[in-house]
């Protein structure tokens, strides 16, 4: 691989580790099993950092954005009423193109 490559894939473990972590600690213990059976690597033989979580990640980059740009982030938006209520699965290789909406 090269180094980009790798940086890549760790930065996209560290997230389903983080997102693990999140799940199990919220209590939602059948979606964190499904999570490690999809995701394809053995992320369950990684754990987060004892000084990090999803939620230390999301205050940290509040807090960067608000300095950086003088705003909050908005990180969530609603949705249309009359969308469906799960929206199609993105997959681990496509990313919106700006002003393309999530749940089309």
């Amino acid at each position: 691989r090269s180094g980009e490559e790798r940086v890549a894939a760790d930065r996209h473990r560290a997230v389903l580790v983080l997102i693990l972590d999140h799940l199990v600690n919220q209590g939602y213990s059948e979606t964190a099993n499904q999570l490690q059976r999809e995701a394809g690597a053995p992320i369950s033989r990684f754990a987060a950092a004892d000084n990090i979580d999803l939620a230390t990640v999301v205050r940290e980059y509040e807090a960067f954005y608000e300095i950086k740009l003088g705003k909050k982030p908005k990180l969530v938006r609603k949705c249309d009423a009359d969308l469906p209520e799960a929206p199609p699965a993105m997959g681990p290789n496509r990313r919106r193109q700006k002003g393309e909406r999530a749940h089309a």
